[in-house]
This record gives structure tokens, sequence and C-alpha cells, in this order.
């Protein structure tokens, strides 16, 4: 036990420290629940495999598909930190931010294992498909990339960097993401659907950073616009890359946006989410314009 209280004492303060603590080591009641909820594509996984929600016959497939898109969906979120801050005011996301980031790798590291478990450990078989797959050369840049961001998340690295080198080196979360998403783009049967929903949602992230570049990045008509454009972009996109891919027909891929039979398609769900945001921003400024009177 001494030994490892050693170990503990050693380590970096922000490892010793518990993920619901701030850095002055009280509570945070946010970094609780988005600690606490990051546990939860883990247990949606477990719950699906060992319920046997799953087809019998494709269990390890499916997991690592699963895999991959909640890590996909972490890393998403994580880019969504700073419009959601900047936009709403909300700067206590920011306590957030490195712990998103960080699940956002361990959920991209369980994948890569999982998906070598679906390959039986085989490392001739993994190396020869890494190498000749294009989507997986993609997944181990950006994975890669990755570990190397996560690397340099210590607050000791951080200081002997410099915040300007840091946020430099940092900035290439923006391209990492892009590649995780290209590789499930490219992926089997990514041809509808939920990888199109991602994809818009990183055009508009990506989209907003350019506005509020421009010092736009707060205005109503800045964010539907954005919003139009994301929806026409995905749309294009959701039509054209299937064609490109498997020569499907871009008004076969069109189609499935008015067909309900796999939920919600990925056109209409990607609309409410890109209207919410100008919505909740003039709903927030016309109820603070009301408290103001």
């Amino acid at each position: 036990m001494q030994g490892f209280a050693g170990m503990v004492r050693g380590l970096p303060p922000e490892l010793r420290t518990a993920p619901w603590r701030d850095r002055r080591g009280r509570v945070s009641a946010l970094k609780a629940v988005c600690f606490v909820l990051l546990f939860y594509p883990a247990g949606w996984m477990l719950v699906h495999w060992q319920a046997g929600i799953w087809p019998a016959l494709f269990p390890k497939a499916l997991l690592t598909y699963w895999s991959g898109v909640w890590a996909m969906v972490v890393l998403l979120v994580t880019l969504a930190v700073t419009p959601i801050r900047q936009i709403f005011g909300w700067s206590r996301l920011l306590q957030i931010r490195r712990m998103l980031g960080v699940a956002a790798l361990i959920y991209s590291a369980a994948h890569l294992v999982i998906y070598f478990w679906l390959r039986s450990w085989d490392a001739a078989f993994i190396l020869n498909e890494t190498l000749t797959r294009l989507s997986l050369v993609i997944a181990t840049l950006a994975l890669l990339g990755l570990i190397v961001l996560g690397a340099t998340s210590l607050d000791q690295v951080i200081r002997r960097m410099g915040a300007a080198r840091w946020a430099r080196l940092h900035r290439w979360t923006y391209a990492l993401t892009g590649l995780a998403l290209l590789h499930f783009l490219l992926s089997p049967g990514s041809t509808s659907g939920l990888p199109f929903l991602m994809f818009g949602v990183y055009v508009w992230l990506m989209g907003w950073r350019w506005l509020a570049a421009q010092g736009r990045g707060h205005g109503l008509a800045a964010l539907c616009g954005l919003g139009v454009s994301t929806v026409l972009i995905t749309v294009a996109t959701e039509a054209l890359l299937p064609y490109v891919l498997t020569g499907q027909s871009p008004s076969d891929a069109l189609a499935l946006n008015f067909s309900l039979a796999a939920g919600l398609p990925a056109v209409w769900s990607l609309i409410i989410v890109v209207a919410a945001v100008p919505v909740a921003l003039a709903l927030r400024r016309a109820g603070e314009a009301c408290l103001s009177h």
C-alpha cells in the first residue's frame, strides 16, 4: 500500500485529482455529471452485447461498429464545447473539455482493440488489411494523432510547451476528427444514415469556427445561414459519396431521406440539431429582454 501511495504521490497533480473535482479541489457538479455520462456508451454497448439485442451472428462486428460510432460521438461533443460555451456564455464548460478529449482517446483506443479482437488477433491479417484498406490507413493516422494530443494534455507538458505552442498543436484536433469521420464514411456499409448526420455536425462545427474567426459566431442570421449551408452540403455529400464509392444512384440515396423504415433520416435529424442552436439563442435573448424590462 505504501508503494502504491508513493506512486500516486509521484503522479502529476492533474492525475492525482479526482476527475469530478475542480482545480481548487472542490466537487464540481458539472464535472461529476460529465464523468458519469461518459460511461454511458460503454454501458450501452455492454447491455446490447449481454442482453442479446444484437443479432447472434454478428455481435463482434456490431461491437466494433458501435465502439467506433461512440468514439466519433465523443470527439464531436469535444469539438462542440467551444461553440456552445461562446454562443451561450457558458464559460464553465471549459472545465470538461479535457475530460471529453481523454474519453474520446480512450473510446478510440477501445475501438482499435475490439477491431483486433474481431480479426482474432491475427497480426499478419491485421497488418495487411491496415496497409491495403484506405479507411484503415486513415483511421491509423487519426488514432496516432489523438495519442500525441492526449500525451501533451498534462499540465506539466503544457507548461513546458507554452500555451501558444500547445494551442497550435491541439488545433490538429479538427483535422484528426475529420480523418476519423472520413474513416467512418469510407467504411463498408456507410452509404446512408448515421455517418452523414455526423458529417453534417462536423461541417457545422468547422463552419462555426470560420464564422467566429470573422467575428460573426454569435449572430442569429449567421447561425441560420450556417445551418442552411450545412444541410445543403450534407445532402449533396449524401447523394454523391455513395455514387463515387459504390455506384449507388444519387436519387436512391436521397430517397432514403423520405423513409422512416430505419428511423428518423439523417438529414432531418441534422436539421433539428442545427436549428436548435439559433432557436435556443433567440429564446435566451428574448427571455433576457423580458427580464430587463
